[in-house]
């Protein structure tokens, strides 16, 4: 068996060897390496569990910093950028196996450059479960309107789209053609309402209408839960408010609530849907996505990290209206 020796790609020559990478051309004297090294300081590789420590457990850059991988907080940022931008491209795993769902959204507003931005969030739970999916949030322009959440729904897949049977918010302005457009339930949420009544109560204040303003907050909290004498208790929070001495802003208030009555005792009309009386299951993760992104500085960065928080921490409890607080 012949055996042919390796030459030399420059002249075609014998070649010498220095040490495990390094060649020499025997006629020119040129060398080479065979195995070329990155130059520089080698690259630390992220933890494993960086996001789930930032995300989950509520880590701060500014803690781990001196760990032996991170030399300052740009270089820790700018691995849980490249992480983070990693973990929201991969498709999610989570599997939507009932046939019936809700639909809870919400919007939560940010401000960038004195810009308003409306963060849309929403989740779906099944009628047999107390178990919440959130969904991708979306990050937009302006303020909360009809024509964006339009849009964000769109975005819902088609297969789980079809089986949603009822939608839950707190009654923003266009809620009700939203429902419309899908054939959706509208179940509005009795928290916003009544605390729009608790501020315009007037039980701390020495006021002249205190009698009537508490006559009010208690008999339109009791239309909400009560299942007798629906239209009796109707016509005489009516009356009360035909009371010379009933707040203006709080006679537009019960006129709204009369008018949209059947969107804020929808749960009693379809108990088979176990549908939650308020938007608390949203709140809470408002309030954690707050506290979670307030040092954010561009709508990008929100996106991502709010995108990454939720996927981290895709479910939460929501329970429906026997265990609801009104």
């Amino acid at each position: 068996m012949k055996i042919l020796h390796e030459k030399s790609s420059c002249c075609r020559e014998r070649i010498y060897r220095f040490g495990n990478r390094r060649r020499q051309c025997s006629w020119c004297g040129k060398t080479w390496s065979v195995w070329k090294k990155r130059r520089g300081r080698k690259r630390c590789r992220p933890s494993k569990n960086l996001l789930q420590k930032i995300f989950v457990e509520g880590q701060r850059m500014r803690w781990r910093r001196n760990k032996k991988h991170f030399h300052s907080v740009n270089a820790l940022e700018k691995q849980v950028r490249k992480l983070t931008v990693r973990f929201i491209d991969k498709p999610r795993t989570e599997k939507f196996l009932c046939h019936r769902y809700i639909l809870l959204i919400d919007g939560l507003w940010f401000k960038f450059n004195k810009t308003r931005f409306t963060l849309y969030v929403m989740a779906v739970r099944s009628v047999t479960s107390t178990c919440a999916i959130f969904l991708d949030p979306m990050l937009l322009h302006g303020k909360e309107a009809y024509s964006d959440w339009k849009h964000v729904v769109e975005t819902i897949p088609p297969s789980l789209k079809k089986r949603i049977k009822a939608l839950v918010s707190d009654g923003f302005k266009g809620s009700k053609k939203l429902a419309k457009d899908n054939k959706w339930i509208l179940q509005r949420c009795h928290f916003h309402f009544i605390a729009q009544l608790q501020v315009r109560r007037g039980m701390w204040k020495q006021m002249e209408d205190r009698d009537i303003r508490e006559y009010i907050y208690q008999t339109a909290r009791h239309l909400l839960i009560t299942k007798n004498n629906v239209q009796v208790i109707e016509k005489q929070l009516y009356l009360a408010i035909t009371n010379p001495h009933c707040p203006r802003k709080l006679q537009s208030i019960i006129k709204e609530f009369l008018k949209n009555l059947d969107s804020f005792r929808t749960y009693l009309q379809h108990p088979e849907l176990h549908l939650p009386t308020t938007t608390n299951t949203i709140e809470s993760m408002n309030k954690l996505i707050r506290k979670q992104c307030r040092c954010l500085k561009t709508p990008q960065s929100l996106q991502r990290w709010a995108t990454a928080f939720i996927r981290m921490r895709p479910t939460i409890t929501c329970n429906g209206h026997i265990f609801q607080q009104n």
